[in-house]
């Protein structure tokens, strides 16, 4: 049974103590005249300091409640202790101004516990409710561990939402999601964006977003679930020589993957081309922008699982018109733009997380630092802008992190981490100039408590 502090016994305890001034066997009072009262079969009888046995030591022809006797006679100055337990009551209360311990076991329909933080010179096995992040804990004797909402990984925070809290597992890095129970989840998992490709002298293509999965009420079990979260693409570079453009590097893809069970994986966005014999992007999650007449790559296609919200991950990149201009690399949610007498636009990212509005998906990501705003809502996979030839006008990044391009011999703006941005392309001037680093992805899980 339950209990709260030690167990001495079951109730409340009555001591009475009786020092003989006569040989006898039977104690009747204890020695301050006060009749001994106890309730058959709860009570403990010592003779200077030992405990007796009940039916050999004393009581061999039963007990009744008020008087003790011995099997054999005690010595003048032996010490005769009784301790009554009787049943606890409404008078064992402990007011909340003095404290106090309960003795004995107690049972209850519920335990209220005051919201708060962790009380100062705790004692072992002391409990409290932290209304911050909304999880019980036990004190050990020498640090706080929880007792409720054991589910561990990523960096976890609460919210409320109407009627219902939620905590959320944001994952940043690679980790291990472990729940300790089955029940229901609602998860993002994006990849991480594609490198902007590099150039000598002329505009090059963004990189594609990374690829951006989102649904609601997947089933999860007590199990671990590996839990990757992709890199960005690395940079496009430069052989150093007109034409000598080399294209970005493909985003890591991220996941979550059970020991056994549905895999949730969302791929790496593609590379950004290059004015080289690579002219087009590459595909990904959202495909990369193609470089001088070069054309945009592909998104990869994905099968979704029981309660997904996305059909697709990702939008291609455009393909170039052939002006020395680079394209814009796809978005989560529209292809990018092609390049044509300017550079042109990443694709824009996706807003509506977990099958949420954007106001409410905003709501949910603004516990974490990750994300990129616009407009009162959160973008995730944004397509990296184009590169463009000379002084003419360089493709926007896509929203969502993307990064955007430059021109006139400028590199090209990194993808922002956390978000799967594409990186953007670099143009322009004789000498070797880089693309964008594709941004890092993303994992996040959440559920009602």
């Amino acid at each position: 049974m339950s209990y709260i502090g030690q167990e001495p016994g079951q109730g409340q305890a009555e001591r009475f103590i009786f020092t003989a001034t006569a040989v006898t066997d039977t104690v009747t009072a204890d020695s301050d005249g006060r009749t001994i009262g106890y309730t058959i079969g709860q009570c403990s009888i010592f003779l200077n300091g030992v405990k007796q046995v009940i039916g050999v030591d004393v009581g061999v022809g039963g007990m009744n409640g008020s008087t003790v006797v011995f099997a054999e006679d005690f010595a003048i100055g032996d010490v005769v202790e009784v301790i009554a337990l009787s049943a606890f009551s409404p008078s064992d209360t402990v007011s909340a101004a003095s404290g106090g311990t309960f003795s004995g076991a107690v049972t209850a329909p519920s335990l209220v516990l005051t919201p708060g933080t962790a009380p100062g010179s705790p004692v072992e096995g002391q409990l409290y409710y932290n209304n911050a992040d909304n999880v019980v804990y036990v004190y050990n004797g020498s640090s706080w561990g929880q007792v409720s909402n054991l589910t561990t990984g990523g960096t976890i925070t609460s919210y409320i939402s109407g009627s219902t809290t939620y905590r959320v597992h944001t994952f940043l890095t690679s980790g291990t999601f472990t729940p300790t129970s089955s029940f229901s989840v609602d998860w993002l998992v994006v990849a991480g964006g594609g490198g902007g490709g590099g150039a000598y002298d002329t505009g090059s293509g963004g990189g594609g977003a990374g690829g951006f999965r989102t649904g609601a009420s997947h089933a999860v079990t007590a199990q671990a679930y590996t839990i990757t979260v992709g890199a960005g693409g690395a940079v496009g570079g430069s052989t150093g020589t007109s034409g000598g453009g080399l294209i970005g590097g493909t985003g890591v893809n991220s996941s979550i993957v059970p020991v056994s069970g549905t895999s949730i994986i969302s791929a790496g966005g593609g590379s950004g081309g290059a004015f080289n014999t690579t002219l087009a992007g590459g595909a990904g999650g959202s495909g990369g922008g193609g470089a001088h007449a070069g054309s945009g790559g592909a998104a990869t296609s994905i099968t979704p699982i029981t309660g997904e919200v996305t059909t697709v991950q990702g939008y291609a990149g455009a393909g170039s018109s052939g002006n020395n201009n680079g394209s814009g690399g796809g978005g989560a949610s529209v292809v990018g733009v092609a390049g044509t007498t300017t550079a042109g636009a990443g694709g824009t990212g996706e807003d509506q997380v977990m099958g949420l509005s954007a106001a409410d998906s905003y709501t949910l990501l603004g516990n974490i630092s990750a994300g990129h705003d616009s407009g009162g809502a959160r973008y995730f996979s944004g397509g990296g802008g184009g590169g463009a030839y000379s002084t003419v006008s360089a493709g926007a990044g896509g929203t969502g992190g993307g990064g955007a391009g430059n021109n006139n011999g400028s590199n090209g703006s990194a993808g922002t981490d956390y978000t799967g941005g594409g990186g953007g392309g670099t143009g322009g001037g004789a000498g070797t100039f880089l693309g964008g680093a594709g941004g890092s992805g993303i994992v996040i899980i959440r559920y009602a408590i």
